[in-house]
C-alpha cells in the first residue's frame, strides 16, 4: 500500500489491481449498473440542463462513486469509536430521508397537473413543504 496511515485513519492507494481483482471487478460491475440505473432515472432530466435534475444526475453519480470507494472499509473496525459515529450518522441520515419523503407525499401531495417532464414523480407536489425538515 502507498499512503499514510494512523492507528484510527486510513488513507491508502492500492499500488496494483492484482492486489483484489475481484473486488475491482464487482465495484466496476456495480457502478456500471447503478450508473445505468441513475442515467434511466434521470433521462428526462438530461435532456434539459437548465433544470435540477440535469445536475442530481451528477450529484447521484458522485455519491455511487463515494460509496463503492468507501465500502471496503466500512467493516475494517466495526467496533472502533469512530466508525460507531459513522453507524450512527449514516442511521439518522437514512432516517431524515424517509422524513422527507413522507413529508413530500403527505403534505406536497403528488400532483397529476405538473406536467415538467424534468420532474420526478415526488417532485411534482402540489402544495409547497414549510413544515418538519424544510421549515
Amino acid at each position: 500500500m502507498i499512503g499514510a496511515s494512523h492507528p484510527n485513519f486510513v488513507l491508502f492507494f492500492q499500488e496494483s489491481a492484482l492486489e483484489q481483482p475481484a473486488l475491482y471487478v464487482v465495484q466496476g460491475a456495480l457502478f456500471v449498473l447503478g450508473s445505468a440505473a441513475i442515467l434511466w432515472g434521470s433521462r428526462r432530466s438530461l435532456l434539459a440542463p437548465r433544470s435540477h435534475g440535469f445536475y442530481r444526475f451528477f450529484a447521484w453519480e458522485i455519491l455511487l462513486i463515494l460509496f463503492l470507494i468507501n465500502v471496503e472499509g466500512w467493516f475494517d473496525h466495526p467496533l472502533a469509536y469512530y466508525q460507531l459515529i459513522s453507524w450512527a450518522l449514516l442511521i439518522v441520515s437514512i432516517g431524515l430521508v424517509g422524513e422527507g419523503v413522507r413529508l413530500l407525499r403527505e403534505i406536497g401531495q403528488q400532483s397529476a397537473a405538473r406536467r415538467d417532464p424534468a420532474l420526478l414523480g415526488l417532485e411534482k407536489t402540489a402544495h409547497l413543504v414549510t413544515v418538519g425538515l424544510y421549515h
